[in-house]
Protein backbone atom coordinates (compact mmCIF):
# COMPACT_ATOMS: atom_id res chain seq x y z
CA UNK A 1 0.00 0.00 0.00
CA UNK A 2 2.83 2.41 0.83
CA UNK A 3 4.58 1.58 -2.44
CA UNK A 4 1.43 2.23 -4.47
CA UNK A 5 0.71 5.42 -2.50
CA UNK A 6 4.21 6.63 -3.33
CA UNK A 7 4.63 5.61 -6.98
CA UNK A 8 1.18 6.56 -8.30
CA UNK A 9 1.44 10.27 -7.29
CA UNK A 10 5.02 10.29 -8.62
CA UNK A 11 3.97 8.96 -12.02
CA UNK A 12 0.94 11.27 -12.17
CA UNK A 13 3.15 14.26 -11.39
CA UNK A 14 5.53 13.48 -14.24
CA UNK A 15 2.63 12.73 -16.60
CA UNK A 16 0.68 15.90 -15.85
CA UNK A 17 3.53 18.39 -15.33
CA UNK A 18 3.99 20.76 -18.23
CA UNK A 19 0.79 19.66 -19.97
CA UNK A 20 -2.28 19.75 -17.73
CA UNK A 21 -0.55 21.69 -14.94
CA UNK A 22 2.56 23.85 -14.71
CA UNK A 23 5.64 22.29 -13.12
CA UNK A 24 5.45 24.78 -10.25
CA UNK A 25 1.69 24.43 -9.68
CA UNK A 26 0.31 23.39 -6.32
CA UNK A 27 -1.10 20.18 -7.86
CA UNK A 28 2.27 18.97 -9.15
CA UNK A 29 4.21 20.04 -6.06
CA UNK A 30 1.57 18.38 -3.89
CA UNK A 31 1.90 15.11 -5.82
CA UNK A 32 5.69 15.19 -5.44
CA UNK A 33 5.38 15.85 -1.70
CA UNK A 34 2.93 12.98 -1.21
CA UNK A 35 5.18 10.69 -3.25
CA UNK A 36 8.26 11.64 -1.22
CA UNK A 37 6.49 11.09 2.10
CA UNK A 38 4.97 7.73 1.16
CA UNK A 39 8.17 6.40 -0.43
CA UNK A 40 10.04 7.36 2.75
CA UNK A 41 7.44 5.45 4.77
CA UNK A 42 7.83 2.52 2.37
CA UNK A 43 11.60 2.58 2.86
CA UNK A 44 11.33 2.25 6.64
CA UNK A 45 8.68 -0.45 6.35
CA UNK A 46 10.92 -2.46 4.05
CA UNK A 47 13.88 -2.04 6.38
CA UNK A 48 11.94 -3.92 9.06
CA UNK A 49 10.11 -6.44 6.87
CA UNK A 50 11.12 -10.09 7.12
CA UNK A 51 10.48 -10.60 3.41
CA UNK A 52 10.49 -7.12 1.82
CA UNK A 53 8.77 -6.43 -1.48
CA UNK A 54 11.68 -4.22 -2.59
CA UNK A 55 14.66 -4.79 -0.35
CA UNK A 56 16.58 -1.50 0.24
CA UNK A 57 19.59 -3.55 1.32
CA UNK A 58 20.06 -4.73 -2.26
CA UNK A 59 21.56 -1.32 -2.93
CA UNK A 60 24.43 -2.28 -0.65
CA UNK A 61 25.73 -4.15 -3.67
CA UNK A 62 27.31 -1.57 -5.99
CA UNK A 63 26.75 -3.78 -9.05
CA UNK A 64 23.02 -3.74 -8.35
CA UNK A 65 22.97 0.03 -7.70
CA UNK A 66 24.82 0.90 -10.89
CA UNK A 67 22.71 -1.53 -12.92
CA UNK A 68 19.47 -0.05 -11.60
CA UNK A 69 20.51 3.50 -12.44
CA UNK A 70 21.77 2.52 -15.90
CA UNK A 71 18.59 0.54 -16.63
CA UNK A 72 16.42 3.40 -15.41
CA UNK A 73 18.20 5.85 -17.72
CA UNK A 74 18.15 3.41 -20.64
CA UNK A 75 14.37 3.15 -20.35
CA UNK A 76 14.03 6.92 -20.55
CA UNK A 77 16.17 7.11 -23.66
CA UNK A 78 14.53 4.11 -25.29
CA UNK A 79 11.00 5.41 -24.85
CA UNK A 80 12.13 8.79 -26.16
CA UNK A 81 12.94 7.08 -29.43
CA UNK A 82 10.06 4.63 -29.56
CA UNK A 83 7.31 7.10 -28.67
CA UNK A 84 8.31 10.04 -30.84
CA UNK A 85 9.84 8.53 -33.97
CA UNK A 86 6.41 7.52 -35.37
CA UNK A 87 5.21 11.04 -34.55
CA UNK A 88 8.11 12.48 -36.55
CA UNK A 89 7.58 10.11 -39.47
CA UNK A 90 3.87 10.77 -39.65
CA UNK A 91 3.77 14.49 -38.84
CA UNK A 92 6.98 15.80 -40.40
CA UNK A 93 7.69 13.42 -43.28
CA UNK A 94 4.00 12.85 -44.00
CA UNK A 95 3.89 9.05 -43.97
CA UNK A 96 0.54 7.44 -43.15
CA UNK A 97 -0.17 6.20 -39.63
CA UNK A 98 0.06 2.56 -40.72
CA UNK A 99 3.39 3.00 -42.47
CA UNK A 100 4.83 5.15 -39.67
CA UNK A 101 4.36 2.21 -37.32
CA UNK A 102 5.92 -0.18 -39.81
CA UNK A 103 8.97 2.06 -40.11
CA UNK A 104 9.81 1.17 -36.49
CA UNK A 105 10.46 -2.41 -37.60
CA UNK A 106 14.18 -1.78 -38.36
CA UNK A 107 14.70 -0.46 -34.84
CA UNK A 108 13.00 -3.52 -33.35
CA UNK A 109 15.19 -5.75 -35.50
CA UNK A 110 18.21 -3.81 -34.26
CA UNK A 111 17.06 -4.45 -30.69
CA UNK A 112 16.81 -8.18 -31.28
CA UNK A 113 20.01 -8.60 -33.28
CA UNK A 114 22.22 -6.68 -30.85
CA UNK A 115 20.60 -8.37 -27.85
CA UNK A 116 21.32 -11.84 -29.25
CA UNK A 117 24.83 -10.97 -30.45
CA UNK A 118 25.63 -9.18 -27.22
CA UNK A 119 24.52 -12.19 -25.20
CA UNK A 120 26.72 -14.49 -27.25
CA UNK A 121 29.74 -12.20 -26.87
CA UNK A 122 29.21 -11.98 -23.13
CA UNK A 123 28.87 -15.76 -22.88
CA UNK A 124 32.06 -16.37 -24.85
CA UNK A 125 34.24 -13.72 -23.23
CA UNK A 126 32.75 -13.51 -19.75
CA UNK A 127 33.04 -9.72 -19.98
CA UNK A 128 30.09 -7.40 -19.69
CA UNK A 129 31.34 -3.92 -18.74
CA UNK A 130 32.96 -3.18 -22.10
CA UNK A 131 29.86 -4.50 -23.83
CA UNK A 132 27.62 -2.18 -21.81
CA UNK A 133 29.84 0.83 -22.46
CA UNK A 134 29.95 0.02 -26.15
CA UNK A 135 26.16 -0.23 -26.25
CA UNK A 136 25.76 3.21 -24.71
CA UNK A 137 28.27 4.68 -27.16
CA UNK A 138 26.38 3.25 -30.17
CA UNK A 139 23.02 4.36 -28.71
CA UNK A 140 24.40 7.86 -28.10
CA UNK A 141 25.64 8.03 -31.70
CA UNK A 142 22.18 7.00 -32.91
CA UNK A 143 20.52 9.61 -30.69
CA UNK A 144 22.94 12.27 -31.93
CA UNK A 145 22.02 11.45 -35.52
CA UNK A 146 18.34 11.73 -34.59
CA UNK A 147 18.96 15.22 -33.20
CA UNK A 148 20.34 16.31 -36.58
CA UNK A 149 17.14 15.57 -38.48
CA UNK A 150 15.29 18.48 -40.05
CA UNK A 151 11.93 19.08 -41.66
CA UNK A 152 13.45 17.78 -44.90
CA UNK A 153 14.42 14.38 -43.48
CA UNK A 154 13.58 11.29 -45.52
CA UNK A 155 12.36 7.84 -44.54
CA UNK A 156 15.75 6.36 -45.45
CA UNK A 157 17.58 8.78 -43.16
CA UNK A 158 15.24 8.04 -40.27
CA UNK A 159 15.57 4.28 -40.78
CA UNK A 160 19.37 4.50 -40.73
CA UNK A 161 19.33 6.48 -37.48
CA UNK A 162 16.80 4.13 -35.93
CA UNK A 163 18.85 1.04 -36.75
CA UNK A 164 21.95 2.53 -35.11
CA UNK A 165 19.96 3.52 -32.04
CA UNK A 166 18.35 0.08 -31.85
CA UNK A 167 21.70 -1.70 -32.11
CA UNK A 168 22.97 0.28 -29.13
CA UNK A 169 19.94 0.02 -26.87
CA UNK A 170 19.33 -3.65 -27.66
CA UNK A 171 22.59 -4.66 -25.99
CA UNK A 172 21.35 -3.30 -22.66
CA UNK A 173 17.91 -4.93 -22.85
CA UNK A 174 19.09 -8.16 -21.22
CA UNK A 175 22.67 -7.37 -20.24
CA UNK A 176 21.96 -5.68 -16.92
CA UNK A 177 19.52 -8.42 -15.95
CA UNK A 178 22.31 -10.97 -16.36
CA UNK A 179 24.75 -8.70 -14.53
CA UNK A 180 22.61 -8.41 -11.38
CA UNK A 181 21.67 -12.10 -11.45
CA UNK A 182 25.36 -12.94 -11.60
CA UNK A 183 26.08 -10.80 -8.52
CA UNK A 184 23.65 -12.57 -6.18
CA UNK A 185 23.14 -16.15 -4.99
CA UNK A 186 20.58 -18.35 -6.70
CA UNK A 187 17.93 -17.95 -4.00
CA UNK A 188 17.80 -14.17 -4.65
CA UNK A 189 17.51 -14.25 -8.44
CA UNK A 190 13.77 -13.63 -8.43
CA UNK A 191 14.14 -10.78 -5.95
CA UNK A 192 16.88 -8.90 -7.82
CA UNK A 193 15.35 -9.53 -11.26
CA UNK A 194 11.92 -8.22 -10.29
CA UNK A 195 13.49 -5.20 -8.55
CA UNK A 196 15.44 -4.33 -11.69
CA UNK A 197 12.30 -4.71 -13.83
CA UNK A 198 10.42 -2.43 -11.44
CA UNK A 199 12.90 0.40 -11.89
CA UNK A 200 12.98 -0.21 -15.65
CA UNK A 201 9.21 0.22 -15.79
CA UNK A 202 9.29 3.31 -13.57
CA UNK A 203 12.02 4.82 -15.76
CA UNK A 204 9.96 4.28 -18.90
CA UNK A 205 6.85 5.86 -17.40
CA UNK A 206 8.68 8.85 -15.96
CA UNK A 207 10.58 9.24 -19.23
CA UNK A 208 7.38 9.43 -21.28
CA UNK A 209 6.02 12.11 -18.94
CA UNK A 210 9.16 14.24 -18.97
CA UNK A 211 9.77 13.91 -22.70
CA UNK A 212 6.12 14.61 -23.47
CA UNK A 213 6.36 17.84 -21.50
CA UNK A 214 9.56 18.79 -23.34
CA UNK A 215 7.98 18.13 -26.73
CA UNK A 216 4.78 20.05 -25.97
CA UNK A 217 6.54 23.11 -24.56
CA UNK A 218 9.09 23.29 -27.37
CA UNK A 219 6.42 22.84 -30.03
CA UNK A 220 4.25 25.60 -28.59
CA UNK A 221 7.11 28.10 -28.23
CA UNK A 222 8.51 27.29 -31.67
CA UNK A 223 5.12 27.69 -33.35
CA UNK A 224 4.81 31.19 -31.90
CA UNK A 225 8.13 32.03 -33.56
CA UNK A 226 7.69 30.19 -36.86
CA UNK A 227 4.27 31.50 -37.87
CA UNK A 228 4.73 34.34 -40.41
CA UNK A 229 3.35 37.74 -39.43
CA UNK A 230 1.09 37.69 -42.49
CA UNK A 231 -0.61 34.59 -41.13
CA UNK A 232 -0.61 35.69 -37.48
CA UNK A 233 -2.47 38.90 -38.29
CA UNK A 234 -5.36 36.94 -39.83
CA UNK A 235 -5.80 34.54 -36.93
CA UNK A 236 -8.75 35.63 -34.73
CA UNK A 237 -8.12 36.62 -31.13
CA UNK A 238 -7.82 33.49 -29.03
CA UNK A 239 -7.59 31.32 -32.12
CA UNK A 240 -3.90 30.67 -31.70
CA UNK A 241 -4.48 28.37 -28.73
CA UNK A 242 -6.77 26.25 -30.90
CA UNK A 243 -4.40 26.13 -33.85
CA UNK A 244 -1.30 25.39 -31.75
CA UNK A 245 -1.90 21.68 -31.94
CA UNK A 246 0.19 19.19 -33.93
CA UNK A 247 -3.01 17.24 -34.50
CA UNK A 248 -3.38 19.43 -37.60
CA UNK A 249 -0.73 17.22 -39.21
CA UNK A 250 -2.38 13.90 -38.32
CA UNK A 251 -6.13 14.35 -38.54
CA UNK A 252 -7.68 14.96 -41.97
CA UNK A 253 -10.70 16.46 -40.21
CA UNK A 254 -8.57 18.96 -38.28
CA UNK A 255 -6.58 19.78 -41.41
CA UNK A 256 -9.82 20.31 -43.35
CA UNK A 257 -11.21 22.71 -40.75
CA UNK A 258 -8.02 24.77 -40.77
CA UNK A 259 -7.96 24.84 -44.58
CA UNK A 260 -11.59 26.03 -44.67
CA UNK A 261 -10.76 28.79 -42.19
CA UNK A 262 -7.92 30.09 -44.35
CA UNK A 263 -9.70 29.71 -47.71
CA UNK A 264 -12.55 31.81 -46.37
CA UNK A 265 -10.10 34.70 -46.04
CA UNK A 266 -9.90 35.27 -49.78
CA UNK A 267 -7.74 34.33 -52.78
CA UNK A 268 -4.55 34.25 -50.71
CA UNK A 269 -6.12 31.75 -48.29
CA UNK A 270 -4.50 28.63 -49.78
CA UNK A 271 -1.06 30.21 -49.69
CA UNK A 272 -1.56 31.28 -46.08
CA UNK A 273 -2.73 27.77 -45.24
CA UNK A 274 0.45 26.31 -46.75
CA UNK A 275 2.60 28.75 -44.78
CA UNK A 276 0.81 27.82 -41.58
CA UNK A 277 1.17 24.07 -42.14
CA UNK A 278 4.89 24.49 -42.86
CA UNK A 279 5.25 26.39 -39.60
CA UNK A 280 3.51 23.54 -37.77
CA UNK A 281 5.82 20.96 -39.36
CA UNK A 282 8.92 22.98 -38.49
CA UNK A 283 7.70 23.46 -34.92
CA UNK A 284 6.93 19.76 -34.53
CA UNK A 285 10.42 18.98 -35.81
CA UNK A 286 11.91 21.29 -33.19
CA UNK A 287 9.82 19.70 -30.41
CA UNK A 288 10.69 16.11 -31.33
CA UNK A 289 14.37 16.88 -31.91
CA UNK A 290 14.42 18.41 -28.42
CA UNK A 291 13.18 15.06 -27.11
CA UNK A 292 16.06 13.31 -28.87
CA UNK A 293 18.48 15.84 -27.38
CA UNK A 294 17.27 15.00 -23.89
CA UNK A 295 17.54 11.28 -24.68
CA UNK A 296 21.09 11.84 -25.92
CA UNK A 297 21.97 13.53 -22.64
CA UNK A 298 20.42 10.64 -20.72
CA UNK A 299 22.53 8.12 -22.68
CA UNK A 300 25.69 10.09 -21.93
CA UNK A 301 24.85 10.12 -18.21
CA UNK A 302 24.15 6.37 -18.35
CA UNK A 303 27.55 5.83 -19.98
CA UNK A 304 29.25 7.77 -17.16
CA UNK A 305 27.33 5.77 -14.53
CA UNK A 306 28.36 2.48 -16.17
CA UNK A 307 32.01 3.45 -15.83
CA UNK A 308 31.56 2.67 -12.12
CA UNK A 309 30.19 -0.82 -12.80
CA UNK A 310 32.39 -3.47 -11.17
CA UNK A 311 33.03 -6.57 -13.21
CA UNK A 312 33.15 -10.01 -11.59
CA UNK A 313 33.51 -13.41 -13.29
CA UNK A 314 30.32 -14.83 -14.78
CA UNK A 315 28.97 -18.02 -13.27
CA UNK A 316 28.99 -21.09 -15.49
CA UNK A 317 25.92 -22.71 -13.88
CA UNK A 318 23.01 -21.40 -11.87
CA UNK A 319 23.97 -23.37 -8.74
CA UNK A 320 27.37 -21.64 -8.55
CA UNK A 321 27.76 -18.82 -6.06
CA UNK A 322 28.75 -15.29 -7.15
CA UNK A 323 32.44 -14.52 -7.21
CA UNK A 324 32.01 -12.18 -4.23
CA UNK A 325 29.45 -11.72 -1.42
CA UNK A 326 26.26 -9.91 -2.39
CA UNK A 327 26.58 -7.51 0.57
CA UNK A 328 22.98 -8.23 1.51
CA UNK A 329 22.41 -9.44 5.08
CA UNK A 330 21.36 -13.05 5.14
CA UNK A 331 23.11 -13.96 1.89
CA UNK A 332 25.38 -16.75 3.15
CA UNK A 333 28.25 -18.24 1.19
CA UNK A 334 27.83 -21.60 -0.42
CA UNK A 335 29.81 -23.50 2.21
CA UNK A 336 27.52 -22.13 4.92
CA UNK A 337 24.35 -23.39 3.26
CA UNK A 338 25.75 -26.53 1.72
CA UNK A 339 26.85 -26.82 -1.87
CA UNK A 340 24.24 -29.46 -2.58
CA UNK A 341 21.32 -27.27 -1.51
CA UNK A 342 20.51 -26.56 -5.16
CA UNK A 343 21.04 -29.63 -7.34
CA UNK A 344 22.03 -29.36 -10.97
CA UNK A 345 19.15 -30.35 -13.26
CA UNK A 346 20.20 -33.02 -15.75
CA UNK A 347 18.01 -35.04 -18.11
CA UNK A 348 18.07 -37.98 -15.68
CA UNK A 349 16.98 -35.78 -12.79
CA UNK A 350 14.11 -34.35 -14.81
CA UNK A 351 12.99 -37.83 -15.88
Amino acid sequence: AALIAGTVPLLLAFSWAGTQYAWGSSQIIGLFVVAAVMLTVFYFIERRATEPVLNPQLFGNSIFSVSVIATFLTSIGMFGAIMYLPLFIQGVIGTSATNSGAVLTPMMLGFMVSSVVGGQIMSLTGRYKVLALGGFVVAAIGMFLLTQMTVNATNGLVVRNMVITGLGIGVMMSLFTIVVQNAFPFRQLGEVTSSLQFFRSIGGTIGVGILGSVMTNRFTSSLETNIPDSVRQLIPAGGMSTLANPQALFSPEATGRIRDMFTSMGPQGQDLFNQFMLAVRESLTTGIVSVFQVSLGVMIVAFIVTLFLREIPLRKAYHDEPAEPSNVPGAQPANARGASATPVMTPSNED
